[in-house]
């Protein structure tokens, strides 16, 4: 699917509307109209990988452009269905503010699941900006922030991106399920930029250290 960050089809999303394992083992990736498999196709740079799917990002490639990509995967039987994701609502974002708390995506159980709040999609469903400055990412239910708890080992919250937890980085094999909300700037009459007011967290993927004992 393609985005204004880039072309994804992640496993997670494509089990909810496709009779797809959860756990397949092998991944075909190529350009869409062409038996060009990804990696026969040096300009573009993409992530091809059975535990999650097809990742390319739009500012990795030399002109900027990810390709037209589809996938399939190799599953061993039995398998069964996974549930599709609720359906989200609509949320408002005037320029200038915090968006609301967004959680557009469950989290999926299984290795090869977790918990994706990105972007493109929440763009997709939603009115809000298409270039948000700042983002911050939040356990539902609770004012702990993603980095503020040793449950979790490696979530990404980056506000090009969105979210992204995988079930295989952490201790439990379980993303916990998030929320996220995003900054958008404007410009006054003056064209002078709004200066934000809240505490800035922007951050990219945050991997936290396993205690051991001796």
């Amino acid at each position: 699917m393609q985005s204004l960050f880039g072309e994804f089809e992640l496993l997670a999303d494509l089990m909810g509307p496709f009779a797809i394992c959860e756990n397949p083992t092998f991944i075909e990736c190529k350009k869409v109209g062409s038996s060009l498999f990804h990696d026969e196709i040096p300009s573009q740079k993409i992530t091809c990988n059975a535990e999650i799917g097809l990742m390319c990002f739009h500012k990795d490639q030399p002109d900027n452009r990810c390709l037209d990509y589809e996938v399939r995967f190799f599953c061993s039987c039995p398998y069964q269905r996974s549930t599709p994701a609720i359906q989200p609502s609509p949320v408002f974002c005037p320029d200038g503010k915090w968006t609301d708390w967004m959680d557009i995506n469950n989290p999926r159980t299984g290795y090869s699941g977790g918990d994706y709040e990105l972007l493109g999609d929440i763009i997709e469903y939603t009115e809000m900006c298409l270039t948000p400055t700042d983002i911050e990412c939040r356990i539902v239910g609770s004012a702990l922030f993603y980095d503020e708890t040793r449950e979790q080992r490696k979530v990404t919250c980056d506000p090009e991106i969105g979210l992204l937890c995988f079930n295989k980085d952490q201790i439990s094999k379980q993303c916990l399920d998030y929320e996220v909300r995003f900054f958008c700037p404007c410009r006054l009459k003056t064209d002078a930029p709004i200066q934000q007011t809240s505490e800035s967290r922007k951050v990219t993927t945050v991997e936290i250290p396993i205690a051991t004992t001796e």
